[in-house]
């Protein structure tokens, strides 16, 4: 008898520990997700020609954009990151040495 309470607790334990891996999980997943659609939402608000916005390689508050700058010609894909609400530091427009440091502390532990 003592065999079996032992064994219907270590079940019920291990599935609620696999519930909350699950909510933890999704509740990450649901977060990346928010991130991923304030950065692409504020970038299409800041520059030109917002239609024509392309990302690509975004996980949360990093990626890649391209968009028109001027004269209907793309720019290239060039990294992003989300610093804040109102802060997006995009490459060849920051510093490069503070761009990659940022992109380095922010991002470069999602893409590997």
């Amino acid at each position: 008898m003592k065999k079996k309470i032992l064994l219907s607790l270590a079940v019920g334990m291990a599935s609620c520990s696999k519930v909350e891996a699950d909510n933890q999980i999704s509740t990450l997943g649901a977060l990346e997700e928010r991130q991923q659609e304030e950065s692409r939402n504020f970038l299409r608000k800041s520059l030109p020609g917002p239609d024509s916005v392309i990302f690509r390689n975004q996980l949360g508050v990093c990626g890649e954009v391209n968009y028109i700058k001027k004269r209907d010609t793309y720019t290239g894909f060039k990294r992003f990151i989300m610093v804040d609400r109102n802060i997006v530091l995009i490459e060849g427009f920051t510093d490069s040495e503070n761009f990659e440091f940022a992109w380095n502390n922010t991002c470069k532990r999602r893409w590997s």
